[in-house]
């Protein structure tokens, strides 16, 4: 039997999964959106993918999942 502590873990894990899946396709098509806005102002949406970086960051390491939270990670 799975105590209370490993089947919240495996909730919150799988409620990150689904939202990396979100992230991720989100910040697919706004690099997308970037590239396709070359000529225009691109700032906005930048900061907006930064964001959903950052984000998404954050969750993987609320979770323990450091070797997604050091993929988004800047070089030092």
């Amino acid at each position: 039997m799975i105590g209370p502590d490993a089947e919240f873990q495996k909730r919150i894990l799988a409620t990150f999964r689904e939202e990396a899946e979100e992230h991720l396709s989100e910040i697919i098509g706004e690099l997308i959106a970037l590239e396709k806005a070359r000529d225009t102002d691109g700032g906005p949406l930048a900061e907006q993918i930064y964001r959903r970086i950052h984000s998404h960051k954050g969750a993987a390491r609320a979770v323990d999942q450091q070797e997604i939270a050091l993929v988004y990670q800047h070089p030092e």
